[in-house]
């Protein structure tokens, strides 16, 4: 199946930080994401939070890190606060 060149190009971002504690030997990972606004793509959000949190997952793997925070704007809505 071919994905939608829109949804994949949308200028949507995030970032994804690992903390550590090292002298507790405690991680926390903090992604924060913007999504994209497509009044006629409803299921982008969908799409770009299902790869947001597909990325999340790997690298909360990479680093052995069970403890994961995702905040950002989603988008929701045109005017959702």
């Amino acid at each position: 199946d071919r994905i939608d060149e829109c949804i994949m190009l949308s200028h949507n971002v995030a970032l994804c930080c690992l903390f550590e504690d090292i002298s507790k030997g405690k991680k926390l990972i903090v992604s924060s994401v913007h999504s994209n606004w497509n009044e006629r793509k409803l299921n982008a959000q969908l799409w770009q939070s299902f790869i947001h949190s597909k990325k999340v997952h790997e690298f909360s793997k990479k680093h052995n890190c069970k403890d994961v925070i995702i905040c950002g704007d989603f988008n929701v809505v045109p005017n959702s606060p």
